[in-house]
This record gives structure tokens, C-alpha cells and sequence, in this order.
């Protein structure tokens, strides 16, 4: 099952996101802070589809674990959360790759929308490579098979000029 990462150094916050995500029926892992965040997207890798990711915490701040982030994967949306009315940080991570922003505190409805928004592009983001995976197979096949053609038609040009 995919899993939404949630990474906020307050309390509250994160037990308030991860229950109405869980209502939802959404499964979750939560972090305190960006390192420790990063830790758990490693060990997860693969699994984990949409992060939750508060802008100001004290040590790694949200802009720094956003970067880390998009390091290690690029196609994970990041939907950033903040109570800092700064539109500056807001604008900030979005440029820096963020998929959505959510100010605190936060509305369970935008909530889950933005969380349905993040889930359906990251599926399509892995369907849309595989996709192009499977075409990649498809042009080695189909350049073997012209190889093999071309290998054929000289065999029957061979045996043509020697019933000559």
C-alpha cells in the first residue's frame, strides 16, 4: 500500500493530519523534523507516494528537507503546510518543486483534496514511465526483428545467386 509521509515538528499537527488522513483511508508514517523525514523516505523508498511537509520547523527547515527530497526523488509531489502568512517561503517552495501549499490551520476538505490531486499525478507521473519503459522495449524489439529482416533477405540473396 502507498503511503503518505508526513513530516511536522508539531505534535498536534501531525496526529491531526494522519487521523483524518487514516478516516479517509489513507495509510501514513509521520517524522518530527527533516531529518528524520529523510530517513524514513530512504528506508521507504518506493512506497511512499505524497509527502506532507510543514515549511517552518526548527533545525531542517521545510525549504532544506524540500530539497533533500527532490534529491532523492523528483517525481514525489510535496505538498508544503505552513501557519507563516510569508508569501515569499510560499513562493519559494513552489519554485522549488513543491505541488501544493496549505496554509494552517488547515481545512480537512483541502486537506484531501490536495492529497487526491497529489496521489492521482504521482500515479500518473509511474504509469507515464513505465509507459515509456514499455515503448523503449518495443523500439529494441523492433530494431531487432529489422536486423533479423536484413540478415534474411541476404540469405535468400545469397541463394538466389547461387542457383544462378
Amino acid at each position: 500500500m502507498q503511503k503518505i509521509l508526513i513530516i511536522d515538528d508539531e505534535l498536534f499537527s501531525r496526529e491531526f493530519v494522519s487521523d483524518n488522513l487514516k478516516i479517509a483511508g489513507y495509510s501514513s508514517i509521520s517524522a518530527s523534523g527533516g531529518k528524520e523525514g529523510l530517513n524514513i523516505l530512504k528506508k521507504e523508498t518506493g512506497s511512499i507516494s505524497v509527502i506532507l511537509l510543514d515549511i517552518v520547523m526548527p533545525g531542517m527547515d521545510g525549504l532544506e528537507t524540500l530539497e533533500k527530497i527532490k534529491e532523492i526523488d523528483p517525481k514525489i509531489p510535496v505538498i508544503m503546510m505552513t501557519a507563516d502568512a510569508d508569501e515569499e517561503l510560499v513562493l519559494r517552495a513552489l519554485k522549488n518543486g513543491a505541488f501544493d501549499y496549505l496554509a494552517k490551520p488547515l481545512y480537512i476538505d483541502e486537506l484531501l483534496l490536495s492529497t487526491k490531486r497529489a496521489f492521482d499525478h504521482y500515479r500518473l507521473v509511474m504509469q507515464n514511465e513505465e509507459k515509456i519503459k514499455q515503448l523503449k522495449n518495443l523500439e529494441v524489439g523492433a530494431q531487432g526483428l529489422v536486423e533479423l529482416a536484413k540478415g534474411s533477405i541476404r540469405i535468400e540473396a545469397v541463394m538466389e545467386n547461387n542457383k544462378l
